[in-house]
């Protein structure tokens, strides 16, 4: 038999990576991995969706590049400069615009502020009262069928 492993792609922050996943490894995850995995990627923001129309929330802790105008102060005038800062998972967002294929540029509220930074897209996921409902449907019938076949083993059948 065939050892099955996932080909990694690359590192994603710190706490996610882009693997590359093979017909044979896709068709020995569980059905409840495999829905999850396609409702995840087709959540994923691309540079088709018209800017501020999506929200957005992150996957998991993410440091963010933050960019601030600062004043220098006496009359030599103000410039931008970037902070990294960590995001916790499930931190909303509102998408400004593309910077690159890599990078996109968002909003957020951080200690009470609204901040624009700079985020790689694979590491949030769209956010909307639509995907919210899929996602809730896909948990509850997950619950259905994983306690329909758990009933036939506590009645000793």
């Amino acid at each position: 038999m065939a050892k099955v492993s996932s080909k990694k792609v690359k590192d994603v922050g710190e706490h996610l990576v882009l693997v590359q996943v093979d017909l044979y490894q896709w068709m020995h995850l569980r059905g409840i991995e495999r829905t999850a995995l396609l409702i995840d990627s087709v959540r994923r923001p691309g540079k088709e969706v018209p800017a501020n129309s999506e929200k957005l929330v992150t996957v998991a802790p993410t440091k963010v590049k933050l960019e601030h105008e600062v004043d220098l102060g006496g009359g030599r005038g103000k410039t931008l400069c970037e902070k990294l800062v960590c995001l916790p998972q499930g931190q909303e967002l509102e998408l400004v615009k593309w910077k690159s294929e890599e990078q996109l540029v968002a909003t957020t509220v951080i200690d009470g502020k609204k901040e624009t930074l700079i985020v790689d897209p694979l590491e949030i996921l769209e956010k909307s009262p639509a995907w919210d409902k899929v996602e809730l449907n896909h948990i509850e019938s997950t619950e259905a069928v994983t306690g329909s076949l758990q009933e036939p083993l506590r009645q000793g059948v």
